[in-house]
């Protein structure tokens, strides 16, 4: 660089006065560039070079004229004298610096025209239509460049018939659903939408951006792909309204540009790689108008499974590996509940209790005309639900069963309440025990079911929902059942109640009862009473050895079928005098312990009681299987409001069929999945052994 002032002594320079150095101009430097070329070349011979090099590019030949850049580079110009000897670009000449023969002439034998690939393969990866509903519009294409990798792939540069952002994206998802590969957004470009409206990187999901921790033994999808799709919507007219002086000659026609590396370092159509596809939105729509359609999550897969297979037998093997067509129990139960998130309010809080108000009591009362479900909270913050839908309000006038006999069973006290006892859990921790038993609800929701008998079966007088099963939240809920029933409640009693109430052996539960109908009778189900003896008979913590099991289980079936008092008090006395029962003197306590509550399950202390031989729970138990398996399809519900919607229009539902199919005489099967009772005789046995 040249001094301008001062003679750049040191002095000057300790003293400050270091001279000032200008700043030399682009100009400046482009000829002093020219100049050394020149001097390289000399005058004459650079004069020729430049005219050869005009005379080519005036006449469109580029191949001569990269040969004369290349041939000044090979006689040691640098590339800034090249660029300033033929003022011709700086990237031009510095890509052909790093030109190599031998690697362009192995690149021209790899590359391949797009018209040389098969329809096939280009329909294999690219969408032709728009849409399946619009086969009007189709997608047209125009390839830049395309070039092939052998085994690993191609890449390829083409420009589409898209100018909007929406329409772009739908053809992204369209390519991933017809290339049978999934896209994640790998980077987002941000645009000032001068030129380019929209443009996104995207990555295989196969090639993670994250790595998973050294020595996970979870099975990984990622593979590392470096497939990558960059996708741009270019602008084909400028803010101010004139047409865009981009080079590219179909721009107008086909402003987007895709920029296509496929280099998947695994095979596509595998179900190792069709497992984690996202489920496509067609396979989500048909789950959802399952759902809507009363199918639990296992039951709308299983449906769609036969759909596929009925469809297309042939293409099923591979269908139902590809996640997008045939989604995993997982996806369905997570659209499950996300769809009912939506319809019915938030999982839990203050928001779910005021749905439940909102969304389905008040329009389902004001649908109805009447009064037929309640919410309050008891004086314990407990969320108390009672229920009596039109058709339960009419069994309660019109069968005149329901003032004689009503039977009662929650969801959870019908299977744990008689081991309950059996253990001899403390009553303390019964609410406890309950809640694990068998909750409706992703909230341990309780639900108890009135019945009366009928020729149809069980027909229901009420339902109660509560938060738990203890004593005061039960006497609330029947309270708040008192106060929506019929004015000829149970066949005319009213609140009265009926005469007699069976139920299981839950001390909570009979002594709500007792307090709300003091003057019904309340016994208790003689198949739950040998059920809980025979279990512990079987507990090994009682020592009871096998072979006498069953001498001892008898001795209160004996009690219990006895004819009448008199034959229950000798049975009882032949049992405690019997050397086995004397053997355990813990067995011989329990039976003491019932002997002393004879008068609720010994069937001869109900002689004068018109129950019309019904000793069991049986039309509550099959009530609580029509609940679990036909109107909640083995599943829990979403929340509460899900729940009383499911008992307030299914479980209705289900009745009214009952009775339309008795009335016809066509017996309604229950969608419930029964054991095989195919038998086979012995003598078939004996048979096959031969």
């Amino acid at each position: 660089m040249p001094w301008v002032e001062g003679d750049g002594g040191y002095g000057d320079l300790l003293k400050g006065k270091g001279r000032k150095r200008r700043k030399i101009t682009r100009a400046e430097k482009v000829e002093r560039a020219r100049s050394r070329a020149v001097e390289k070349l000399g005058e004459e011979k650079a004069a020729d070079v430049v005219a050869v090099f005009r005379r080519a590019s005036d006449g469109g030949d580029k191949e001569q004229a990269d040969g004369v850049i290349l041939t000044l580079l090979a006689q040691a110009l640098s590339q800034i004298e090249v660029v300033a000897l033929l003022h011709v670009g700086g990237y031009r000449v510095a890509r052909l610096a790093r030109y190599d023969p031998e690697e362009e002439e192995l690149r021209k034998q790899r590359r391949v025209a797009w018209h040389a690939a098969t329809e096939e393969d280009k329909q294999a990866i690219l969408p032709t239509c728009r849409s399946t509903h619009n086969e009007d519009h189709e997608y047209h294409y125009h390839v830049n460049n395309f070039e092939s990798h052998d085994e690993s792939g191609f890449t390829a540069s083409l420009v589409i018939n898209v100018k909007a952002e929406d329409d772009a994206k739908k053809w992204m998802s369209e390519f991933a659903e017809s290339s049978r590969t999934t896209w994640r957004v790998m980077r987002t470009c941000p645009t000032a939408k001068k030129y380019v409206l929209f443009k996104k990187i995207y990555r295989c999901h196969h090639g993670q951006q994250r790595r998973a921790k050294e020595g996970t033994s979870r099975h990984s999808k990622d593979t590392g792909c470096c497939a990558k799709l960059t996708l741009t919507v270019r602008r084909t007219v400028t803010q101010s309204g004139r047409k865009s002086k981009n080079s590219d000659p179909h721009i107008q026609t086909h402003p987007t540009l895709v920029k296509l590396e496929w280099k998947h370092n695994h095979v596509i159509s595998i179900p190792a790689a069709l497992k984690y596809r996202d489920a496509s939105p067609e396979t989500c729509a048909k789950l959802e108008e399952l759902f809507k359609n009363g199918n639990s999550p296992a039951s709308a897969l299983n449906i769609l499974e036969l759909e596929l297979q009925i469809q297309d037998p042939d293409k099923y093997v591979m269908n139902c590996a590809d996640r997008s067509i045939c989604p995993d129990l997982h996806f369905c139960y997570r659209l499950y509940h996300k769809i009912f998130r939506k319809a019915y309010g938030p999982a839990d809080g203050a928001d779910m209790v005021a749905a439940v108000d909102e969304k389905v009591i008040a329009n389902y009362n004001k649908e109805a005309g009447m009064t037929c479900a309640k919410m309050i909270r008891s004086s314990t913050g407990e969320l108390i639900i009672g229920i009596c839908t039109p058709l339960m309000q009419r069994v309660h006038t019109l069968m005149t069963h329901s003032s004689k006999l009503v039977f009662i069973d929650s969801t959870g006290i019908s299977y744990l309440c008689p081991y309950i006892h059996v253990c001899i859990i403390p009553h303390s921790q019964l609410s406890l025990c309950c809640f694990l038993a068998g909750n409706v609800d992703r909230h341990g929701s309780r639900v108890f079911l009135l019945l009366t008998h009928s020729s149809s079966g069980g027909l229901p007088l009420g339902v109660i929902i509560t938060s738990n099963e203890q004593e005061r939240t039960i006497v609330e809920g029947l309270q708040l059942l008192q106060t929506i029933c019929p004015a000829g409640a149970f066949g005319g009693n009213g609140n009265d109640g009926p005469a007699v109430f069976i139920t299981d052996d839950c001390t909570a539960e009979r002594k709500a009862l007792h307090a709300v109908f003091p003057q019904s009778v309340l016994l208790l189900c003689s198949f739950h009473l040998l059920q809980a003896v025979w279990r512990w008979l079987w507990d090994s913590k009682h020592g009871i050895q096998k072979h006498h099991r069953q001498g001892l289980f008898f001795h209160v079936k004996n009690m219990v079928y006895a004819e009448d008092a008199t034959a229950v008090e000798a049975a009882f006395e032949s049992a405690i005098s019997d050397p086995a029962v004397i053997r355990y003197p813990g067995y011989r306590a329990y039976i003491n312990s019932l002997y002393e509550r004879r008068q609720v399950w010994a069937q001869a202390f109900r002689i004068g009681l018109r129950i019309r031989a019904n000793n069991t729970n049986n039309y509550a138990e099959a009530a609580m299987k029509v609940l679990k398996d036909s109107i909640l399809q083995r599943s829990k519900a979403f929340n509460v409001p899900q729940l009383l919607d499911f008992i307030l229009c299914r479980f209705e539902g289900f009745y009214q069929r009952r009775l339309l199919s008795v009335v016809n005489q066509r017996p309604l099967k229950w969608n419930i999945q029964t054991h095989n009772r195919s038998k086979i005789s012995k003598d078939d046995i004996s048979k096959g052994k031969k």
